[in-house]
């Protein structure tokens, strides 16, 4: 009677002295601060949307009889939409607090420099009195100096396994540079009364560009996993969506006879026939010239992210 009693009271101590001991493996314990590196693949979607201001060869006179001008011919408003993926690296540290099952925390990150997001629109141009019908290529360019995010975290330990769902505040530095391209091939003008179509040569292409930097700042949310390989080392993999808002950026505007200021042209040097005036227009100098100016551009960022994680826990 006596060793069944014993028996008895083993069996019901069993599951008991299990659960202890898997408590005591320290793989299970999630609690404490932690650093680790990520390394991973970023997708990032750009809108951008602006009204760019297009200078044209243009004159109400014939032309030979005075001087050739460029003026505001006309404004081509786009918007769009570009996907861009990009390697992701950067660094990550935090704090968690079990409680039973149930893992709290906070968490902090930082990535370096990538090619975010880009746009690019053709558009037609109308033909002037000096010009056939042309096209500009209007192009956006966004790329990451480097991005944070600050995120709470609430997640279930699994023994040496556990998952997690987490959110809070992001920003990215971003540097937007905006390129303008304006070709018109050869061709005749626009016909005009009382003189014959005027015979141009191409024209282009012209490229105006221009970049700005700006903090753009949003929140972030996603999910993930952690695998403890031993009691201080886990390997995780994270995935999260970032929306980091709007920003306007404010490229400049290249005006004619006049410096670019933030924008630099390029472009050769634009001949015409015997008996223009001027015969000739050089595209890097205070001269007339042809042109697309970047402008302002209204630009949104969203990004989706997976990440491969080596954590080191203290």
């Amino acid at each position: 009677m006596k060793s069944r009693w014993i028996i008895a009271c083993a069996a019901l101590a069993a599951p008991g002295i299990a659960s202890a001991q898997t408590r005591d493996d320290p793989r299970n314990d999630w609690s404490g601060f932690y650093v680790g590196a990520d390394v991973g693949l970023a997708s990032g979607r750009i809108k951008a949307s602006g009204a760019d201001e297009i200078f044209q060869l243009t004159n109400i006179n014939p032309p030979g009889t005075q001087p050739l001008t460029v003026v505001p011919g006309t404004t081509i408003s786009y918007a769009g939409s570009r996907r861009h993926s990009d390697i992701l690296y950067g660094g990550t540290a935090g704090f968690l607090v079990q409680t039973g099952n149930l893992v709290l925390g906070v968490e902090g990150d930082a990535h370096g420099p990538r090619d975010a997001a880009r746009y690019s629109g053709n558009f037609g141009l109308p033909a002037t009195a000096l010009a056939p019908p042309g096209t500009v290529t209007i192009a956006r360019d966004a790329r990451v100096d480097w991005d944070w995010s600050a995120r709470g975290r609430v997640g279930v330990s699994l023994g040496s396994d556990m998952i997690y769902a987490d959110g809070g505040i992001a920003s990215a530095r971003i540097r937007l540079r905006g390129q303008d391209t304006l070709m018109i091939p050869a061709g005749n003008a626009a016909p005009t009364a009382g003189s014959p179509p005027f015979a141009t040569p191409t024209i282009g292409p012209v490229t105006i560009s221009a970049s700005r930097r700006g903090t753009m700042t949003g929140w972030t949310a996603g999910i993930g996993g952690e695998h403890r390989l031993a009691s201080h080392l886990s390997l995780g993999l994270d995935a999260r969506y970032s929306d980091y808002g709007h920003h306007n950026y404010d490229l400049g505007s290249c005006v004619p006879n006049t410096a670019c200021g933030n924008a630099t042209v390029t472009g050769g040097t634009i001949t015409f026939p015997a008996g223009t005036n001027p015969a000739s227009i050089s595209l890097n100098s205070t001269d007339a010239y042809p042109g697309a100016s970047p402008g302002v551009t209204r630009v949104s960022l969203n990004e989706w992210r997976i990440s491969a994680r080596l954590i080191f826990r203290f």
